[in-house]
């Protein structure tokens, strides 16, 4: 079974903000077309809109500094006396867990 885990993406814990969008996620960008000044808006080309970025040397081992990565897991499943074909088993806090 495959889990999918959320990490930091830093083996410290701790984020550094971007410094070209100043943590918002967003860069403005200003054209100048003669006496037209156009300005516009898009996704930080630094931090790809996060708003925070991981060192190179500071990433996860696991992840990489994408903070989602898969983990293979044996789980042993109790399956009650009675059971109805086709009925949901849930195994509590086995997904999208944050791992420090």
């Amino acid at each position: 079974m495959f889990v999918i885990v959320v990490s930091t993406g830093c083996n410290d814990g701790i984020e550094r903000q971007c410094t070209k969008c100043e943590g918002i996620g967003i860069e403005t960008l200003i054209y100048r077309m003669g006496p037209i000044i156009q300005q516009s808006q898009r996704q930080c080309s630094l931090c790809n809109g996060n708003g925070n970025l991981i060192e190179k040397n500071n990433r996860c081992k696991k992840c990489y500094g994408n903070k989602i990565f898969q983990e293979k897991k044996k789980l042993d499943v109790n399956i009650a006396h009675g059971s109805q074909d086709g009925e949901t088993i849930k195994f509590f806090g086995e997904a999208n867990q944050i791992v420090n």
